[in-house]
C-alpha cells in the first residue's frame, strides 16, 4: 500500500503544511505536536481578543453608524461594516477591526448595552438558487479554519474567502447577500427551547414513504419538477445524505443540483460525484402536519448530511 501524497491532501483542503517543533522525549512529548498538527489553521484569521478597555468607544463608533440597526445586521451590510471600522480608528481604538467586531458581537450577546435596535429587520430567508452555495461554503471554512459565521462577518480577509468561494457556484451572489445568508443559516440551525421537545419527537422513519423520489440527477428533466413547491429537498449519495433543506420553491431549488457545473466545482482529487449515484428525493409541505423548519432541523440533527451546518441546541 502506498503512503498517502500529503502535498496532495494539503493542496485539495486549501491548507498549508509548515514545519513542527521538535517534540520532547517520550510519548506525552508528542501530545502538544499531534494536537498542533490536528488543530485548524486559521489562515488569515486575526487571533486574539480584546478586553472592556474600549466598549465605550465601540459603543460610540456602533451608535455612530448604525442609525437603528442591530449589531449582527451592521455587519453583514460590507458597507456598514467598513464605515464601523473607520468610526472605530477615528474615535482611537487601537486594535485590528476584526477584533473590535468581535467584541461588538461579544457585548450584543452580553448584554452590553449597545445603542437601541429601532429597525426590526427579519434576517431574510436564502433565496433557493444561492441557499447551497452559501451553506456549502460556510461548512467548508468551517472544516478549513475552524471558521465561524461570527468569524465570516468581523474578518475580511475571510469574508473574501467565504465570497469566493460562494461566488464559485453561485455568481449572482452579492457580497451582501451572501453575508446575510449565513446570519440567517446561524440564526435558523438551533433548536429553540421552547419547541424543543416537539421536535425531538418527530421521527423520520414516520415519513419513509412520504418522499417523492425524482431520480437521479441525470434522469431528472426540468419540466419533472414544474409540480414541485414546497416541501424538504435531500440530496443523497448512494448511502449517505449529502444536503437537506426546505424551501417554498423547491423546483428552482433543486434546479442547482441537475446543473454539471455544481458537480465539477466542489468535486476533488478524493471524491468524484456523478450524476446516475446522486438521487433527490422531496418531501412535500402537503405530506407533514408539523411545520416544515421543524422537520428540516430534525432530519439535519439525526441524519448530518454532509453539507449541511450541524444543529445546535441554542442560538449563536
Amino acid at each position: 500500500m502506498t503512503e498517502p501524497n500529503q502535498f496532495a491532501i494539503s493542496r485539495e483542503l486549501g491548507s498549508r503544511i509548515s514545519a513542527g517543533d521538535t517534540p520532547s522525549f517520550g510519548r506525552l512529548g508528542l501530545l502538544p505536536l499531534v494536537a498542533h498538527a490536528h488543530g485548524p489553521v486559521p489562515v488569515g484569521m486575526s487571533q486574539g481578543r480584546l478586553d472592556g478597555r474600549y466598549d465605550e468607544l465601540i459603543k460610540r463608533a456602533f451608535g455612530a453608524v448604525a442609525a437603528g440597526l442591530s449589531a449582527d445586521r451592521l455587519l453583514a451590510d460590507p458597507s456598514l461594516a467598513r464605515a464601523f471600522d473607520h468610526k472605530a480608528k477615528e474615535l482611537g481604538i487601537a486594535a485590528p477591526p476584526a477584533l473590535i467586531r468581535k467584541r461588538l458581537l461579544r457585548m450584543r450577546k452580553s448584554g452590553g448595552r449597545l445603542p437601541k435596535t429601532t429597525i426590526k429587520e427579519r434576517v431574510p430567508s436564502i433565496e433557493p438558487h444561492n441557499a447551497f452555495a452559501i451553506e456549502y461554503s460556510v461548512v467548508r471554512l468551517s472544516r478549513l479554519f475552524g471558521a465561524t459565521v461570527d468569524d465570516i462577518l468581523c474578518d475580511e480577509s475571510l469574508a473574501g474567502e467565504f465570497q469566493t468561494m460562494v461566488g464559485s457556484l453561485a455568481p449572482q451572489c452579492s457580497p451582501l447577500t451572501c453575508r446575510l445568508g449565513a446570519l440567517y443559516l446561524r440564526k435558523s440551525r438551533h433548536t429553540q427551547s421552547s419547541r424543543r421537545h416537539l421536535i425531538e419527537q418527530l421521527h423520520p422513519s414516520s415519513v419513509n414513504d412520504r418522499w417523492l423520489d425524482l431520480g437521479t440527477i441525470n434522469e431528472i428533466a426540468s419540466n419533472a419538477l414544474a409540480g414541485v413547491n414546497a416541501g424538504i429537498l435531500r440530496v443523497d449519495e448512494a448511502e449517505r445524505s449529502l444536503y437537506i433543506s426546505r424551501s417554498d420553491a423547491v423546483a428552482e431549488m433543486a434546479s442547482t443540483f441537475i446543473n454539471p457545473f455544481l458537480w465539477d466545482r466542489i468535486a476533488n482529487h478524493f471524491w468524484h460525484p456523478h450524476a446516475a449515484g446522486i438521487r433527490l428525493k422531496v418531501l412535500p409541505a402537503s405530506a407533514v402536519s408539523e411545520p416544515l423548519e421543524d422537520w428540516e432541523l430534525r432530519l439535519i440533527q439525526l441524519i448530518e448530511p454532509v453539507f449541511n451546518m450541524r444543529v445546535t441546541a441554542r442560538a449563536a
